[in-house]
């Protein structure tokens, strides 16, 4: 099992990562409709890891 400092760290390298691929892909393409379509997707999958996160640490009552 990860650590909650692992999994947030994990949750923002995911957040960022994504969107930051598909700008590679979009500047290449020049077809900007993929970076616009990756940014839903990608705030939707940090903040429901980041609320997974927090529940698990006020579980184990670390970050009060």
């Amino acid at each position: 099992m990860w650590s909650t400092d692992q999994a947030r760290r994990w949750t923002w390298m995911v957040g960022i990562g994504i969107p930051l691929i598909f700008l590679v892909v979009s500047l290449v393409t020049a077809n900007w409709k993929f970076f616009l379509f990756s940014l839903a997707p990608a705030m939707i999958a940090t903040s429901s890891g980041l609320a997974a996160v927090k529940a698990a640490e006020k579980k184990e009552g670390v970050g009060k």
